[in-house]
Formats: structure tokens, sequence, C-alpha cells
């Protein structure tokens, strides 16, 4: 994810505030051990999507706070024959599924997160 320039690209920045926002443990470098993320059993959280197509795809993950990451997305092809595909927006809505039974609205909490692009 860096470019022979040794300059970090937008990626790099991506996947790095990705990973600082889903960190539960931490590595301590004074006794080599990393420490938290340990302390919860998690849960399933069953959820539908309604009118998604066949190519949404979604990760949900759950920190130890209990707070829920859902990352969602749309595999689609966006570059074909040499020209950019540019795509609509997927419009869909999210149900949580109690075990067995019918959908119905959320409940717990979801957190939001926008990364900003870093440097150019």
């Amino acid at each position: 994810m860096e470019s022979d320039q040794a300059t970090k690209r937008p990626s790099w920045y991506a996947l790095q505030s990705l990973i600082d926002l889903l960190e539960d443990a931490r590595w301590n470098p004074e006794t080599l051990r990393w420490e938290g993320g340990r302390g919860f059993e998690p849960v399933t959280l069953p959820l539908a999507f309604e009118n998604a197509p066949p190519s949404v795809r979604h990760l949900l993950l759950q920190k130890e706070s209990g707070d829920w990451f859902l990352l969602l997305w749309n595999e689609a092809r966006n570059f074909q024959d040499g020209r950019d595909l540019f795509r609509k927006p997927v419009p869909l809505r999210l149900r949580k599924r109690a075990p067995g039974g019918p959908a119905r609205a959320p409940g717990g909490r979801f957190c939001s997160h926008r990364s900003e692009p870093g440097p150019a």
C-alpha cells in the first residue's frame, strides 16, 4: 500500500484509521504482552437486508465495549474496457432479527464513522 516514492497512499490512511477504530487490544512494549480485548464473549446479532441485490456484502464486528460496526459494500464492477462504470447507490433497509423470529427494527448501539482521506 506504499508507493515506490515512499509516500503513503490514501488506502494506507483508510486502513490505518479502520484498524485504530476497531482496535480493542494494545501491545505493551514494557511487558511484551497484549492488554485488553479479551474480557467479553461476542454475541450473535442476526440481521436482514431488505431490497439488497445479491452483490451487497457485509461484515459485522463487535467490540469489547459492546459497540457494533457494520461494514457494508456493493461488490460490483466499476471499471470495464478501459472506462469507469458509475454505479448508483443501492437503497436497502437493515432489520435486526430475533433468533428464529420476525424482522424488527435494530436495537442496541451501532457506531457510525466516516474516515477522511489522509494527506495526498
